[in-house]
């Protein structure tokens, strides 16, 4: 039987592909929207252009100056809001396998263990070793035991300078092997040095910051476009009845 840490895991990584399903229709549904609304803006500034001196005659100037300010302001917050969802995509890709590494099974071993602190007894230090790196030397504890004071001390300093240089090789295995997957995308897409750098090594804090950024500029957008729209359209009905 699993224990509630393992079973959670499990149904979170089961319901992430249905999550992001969810969060690509919502910005399917934005997308639809938004240019539906920048479709009958862009109509709306031509119509009201071409017919100008006909449109005069039912409505105030300024009424029409106020609604080709908000046709255009529409027209705008549409534009920056199709390129927010781009750039919102781009980064939710890297969260969600930010997320799928996490919650996956893979037993990956700890490249940046803990320091081990100074009095640390030799079990512990066996403990660290099948913790962090999934090694057994719980087979070094009865030869330990039988030995002096002095061979004890030898021992224990042998084993964390030991448990020290493994961190060290995995890590180091880990940068390589994280920098030839980079290499290989780099090729791929032919994207230069640099931006492949960037896109590899910045960290998940950072990508989370800018995710939360572009998700406030996508909803800013959403709500400018359709309140600029529903001004104009209301200008216009309210101009053209009152005058």
């Amino acid at each position: 039987m699993k224990n509630p840490f393992e079973l959670i895991r499990e149904i979170a990584f089961n319901n992430l592909d249905s999550s992001q399903k969810d969060f690509r229709d919502n910005i399917s549904n934005i997308e639809n929207f938004i240019l539906w609304i920048v479709g009958f803006s862009v109509t709306g500034i031509g119509l009201t252009v071409s017919n100008l001196e006909k449109l005069k005659t039912v409505t105030e100037f300024h009424n029409l100056q106020t609604i080709l300010v908000f046709f255009t302001a529409a027209l705008f917050f549409g534009v920056f809001n199709r390129y927010s969802i781009f750039r919102l995509l781009i980064l939710s890709q890297s969260i969600e396998q930010y997320i799928k590494l996490s919650f996956s099974n893979i037993d990956f071993p700890e490249i940046s263990p803990d320091s081990l602190p100074n009095n640390i007894m030799f079990e512990e230090l066996v403990d660290r070793f099948k913790f962090d790196y999934n090694l057994d030397y719980s087979r070094h504890i009865e030869g330990y035991n039988s030995l002096n004071q002095n061979s004890k001390e030898n021992a224990l300093a042998e084993l964390k300078k030991r448990h020290l240089e493994i961190g060290e090789f995995l890590r180091d295995n880990y940068n390589t092997g994280l920098e030839n997957v980079r290499q290989i995308y780099r090729e791929a897409y032919g994207i230069s040095e640099a931006k492949s750098g960037r896109i590899f090594y910045t960290k998940q804090s950072e990508i989370s910051k800018k995710f939360n950024n572009w998700t406030y500029f996508v909803d800013l957008s959403y709500i400018g476009c359709t309140v600029s729209f529903l001004i104009a359209m209301l200008v216009l009905v309210i101009g053209t009845f009152c005058k």
